[in-house]
């Protein structure tokens, strides 16, 4: 038997998580009502979990969530693609929505003699900045600054180091108008690259947050790096734009 790990809300967090480890919802916050992680700080809560329900079914599969900040017309119908394929597109939307022809001059200009940025220069030349990239918790997307998480729905990392670039060049920010311009999303999809435990010890400490009623804390953070390898359309289960 196997199980799928859903992390959208606390509630699809305990769902799935109760599935997995043969239990009820009821029996799982229990459970997690019974410890107080801050005076057992030694305890490591995947361990006490399977001390006290037994061991999980076997994970199969996770749902992870990629935040971007892009086009309003973009649904990923071509699914989502590391960044050495993608950038050629992410140029294209940068250039076709600014309304200035001599900013969108400028940046053809760079695109074609190349970007003074240090990360602009690593992120395209070296497979492991590539992803895509998958955020476990969704919520983790919407409280980066407290996780002290780079904020992807503000602005992609590439975007963000072509604008420090362009503002080196010609003394200009073009960060407030990408930031209006483009449309915070998140994309959540399916995967089975990533099945290891640490996938369900961040669940769980998801999980006592929001039954503890605690705020999110870094214990929840995990992410997914796709090896270069794009996202496939089908895998893709839903395009959300965030609200502000």
């Amino acid at each position: 038997m196997t199980f799928q790990l859903d992390c959208e809300s606390g509630e699809a967090a305990i769902s799935s998580l109760s599935v997995g480890f043969s239990c009820t919802q009821e029996k799982l916050r229990e459970v997690l009502l019974s410890i107080d992680l801050d005076e057992h700080k030694e305890e490591c809560l995947y361990n006490y979990v399977v001390r006290e329900v037994g061991e999980h079914k076997e994970l199969s599969g996770v749902y992870w969530f990629h935040g971007t900040r892009t086009s309003l017309d973009n649904n990923f119908q071509y699914g989502i693609h590391p960044l050495n394929d993608a950038l050629d597109k992410v140029w294209d939307v940068m250039i076709s929505t600014i309304p200035t022809s001599e900013v969108k001059q400028n940046l053809q200009l760079m695109r074609t003699l190349g970007v003074n940025d240090e990360m602009y220069e690593l992120r395209t030349n070296d497979s492991i900045h590539w992803g895509p990239y998958g955020i476990l918790v969704r919520e983790v997307a919407l409280n980066t600054n407290k996780l002290k998480q780079h904020d992807y729905l503000k602005m992609p990392e590439l975007v963000e180091d072509i604008c420090n670039a362009y503002k080196l060049t010609y003394e200009v920010s073009l960060d407030l108008l990408y930031e209006n311009i483009l449309v915070p999303k998140l994309v959540k999809f399916y995967s089975s690259k990533r099945l290891d435990n640490g996938c369900i010890e961040a669940a769980l400490n998801y999980a006592y947050t929001k039954i503890k009623k605690l705020p999110i804390n870094e214990s929840c953070v995990t992410v997914l790096n796709n090896g270069a390898t794009a996202i496939k359309p089908e895998e893709i289960v839903n395009v959300e734009i965030v609200s502000p």
